[in-house]
């Protein structure tokens, strides 16, 4: 069994093997509830569980209307062309 401590505001530290093995990544949205006096935690469901910068990444995919490809573009902002 793993613990944290809760601060003065409420907040703990979710360790890092928990965050790993189920995925909780930066803007993931988590659901409280209680169960016979056991808080469950659990992620909050959303479009296919992504968080908040993989949402509005993905509503704008396919969006590019530019002359040049995407692999063109990269190309040119990180110097390689």
């Amino acid at each position: 069994m793993i613990e944290t401590t809760l601060t003065s505001k409420g907040t703990t530290t979710i360790p890092q093997e928990i965050r790993d093995k189920l995925n909780l990544l930066p803007g993931t949205t988590l659901v409280w509830s209680l169960d016979k006096g056991c808080a469950v935690v659990g992620r909050a469901p959303n479009k296919n569980n992504l968080n908040s910068m993989q949402q509005r990444l993905a509503a704008r995919a396919g969006t590019w209307s530019g002359k040049i490809s995407g692999t063109d573009l990269l190309k040119q902002t990180r110097g390689l062309e």
